[in-house]
């Protein structure tokens, strides 16, 4: 039986940032080596080259590309670019990055194919294609926790949006988790 703690819902802040959502882009700390400004783009390819040749040579069935490098660190730089901007838009809305009580809103921008009647029927409706929603959040939690651990208390959802894609951040607007423990343990021990 729940206690009814999920009930009470206090709107205090709506911070809208105006970068269209993107998806956690894996950056295995090894390969962090290839973000270094002094790396040329040739650099890169003639090591996907010679990595290409020595994984065919040896018998592979699916060899690196040869812009497999090239193609990584485009991929690393935008998210770098992603987050850099992600927190320049935090700042220029006077938005300080909470652990707690939030709901964080992906607005997705629709595809430029779709007509007016598909548009119109589908805008604020739940977005259920890729990206997946965890990895939009991870892709939050990048930019402004250095270490994400700390987070433990948001809701998330993703929606249609027909416009540019934006993220919203609403504070507030959860119960305060805190205190409730009990309450979530009485309900689970019952």
């Amino acid at each position: 039986m729940m206690s009814g703690y999920f009930l009470i819902m206090a709107f205090q802040k709506t911070y809208r940032l105006l970068i269209p959502p993107q998806p956690q882009v894996v950056m295995i700390t090894s390969e962090k080596w290839m973000l270094s400004t002094t790396l040329t783009d040739q650099y890169l390819l003639d090591l996907g080259m010679k990595k290409h040749t020595e994984q065919k040579e040896a018998g592979a069935k699916n060899p690196v590309n040869p812009n497999h490098y090239l193609n990584k660190k485009k991929r690393y730089r935008k998210y770098v670019k992603y987050m850099e901007d992600l927190r320049a838009e935090a700042r220029r809305n006077l938005y300080n990055p909470q652990t707690e009580n939030i709901w964080m809103k992906f607005f997705m921008p629709m595809p430029a194919s779709w007509g007016k009647k598909k548009r119109k029927q589908l805008c604020f409706e739940p977005h259920l294609q890729r990206p997946d929603l965890s990895n939009i959040c991870k892709g939050i939690e990048d930019a402004f926790f250095e270490e994400d651990k700390i987070i433990w208390d948001y809701r998330a959802s993703k929606f249609w949006y027909d416009g540019p894609g934006h993220i919203e951040i609403e504070i507030g607007t959860l119960p305060k988790a805190t205190g409730y423990t009990k309450y979530v343990k009485e309900d689970i021990l019952q």
